[in-house]
């Protein structure tokens, strides 16, 4: 979940709509003044000139990054290959590379649920050992 403190909106990055809205083209109208010393000011009530400028939502991208690799890090608890699993995890990483070692997937099940459920137990030690939520919930 991500909250906007500006306008206290929620969003639910599981949801596809949600992730959207994030990743839309955004506008932004930037007002540029002149100081006494000629570098230029943002904002103000006397602006001498008005740009438009279109960016992408760097927010958005990270967002759709970190979902995957959320995904792909449920796939190598399943599939037991801890290798990989360690590798994802290495936080040399940029950290929408780094997965959430608790990130839910299908009806909430974490890596730990997963791990437990296909009697994975160098896994679960794994998980346990990196402090992976031991009480949390699925949707089952």
């Amino acid at each position: 979940m991500i909250v906007d403190k500006d306008t206290g909106k929620v969003y639910d990055i599981r949801n596809e709509g949600h992730l959207n809205r994030l990743s839309k083209r955004t506008t932004t109208t930037i007002r540029m003044s002149s100081n006494v010393q000629g570098a230029p000011t943002f904002g103000g009530p006397r602006a001498d000139t008005e740009k438009v400028v279109n960016r992408q939502s760097t927010w958005g991208d990270f967002w759709k990054i970190k979902k995957q690799r959320n995904q792909d890090f449920l796939i190598a608890a399943e599939g037991g290959d801890l290798e990989e699993m360690t590798r994802m995890l290495d936080p040399s990483q940029p950290l929408e590379n780094i997965p959430d070692i608790n990130a839910k997937g299908l009806d909430a099940w974490s890596a730990l649920h997963v791990a437990a459920n296909e009697g994975l137990p160098e896994i679960v030690k794994d998980l346990l050992a990196r402090k992976a939520e031991v009480d949390s919930l699925s949707s089952l």
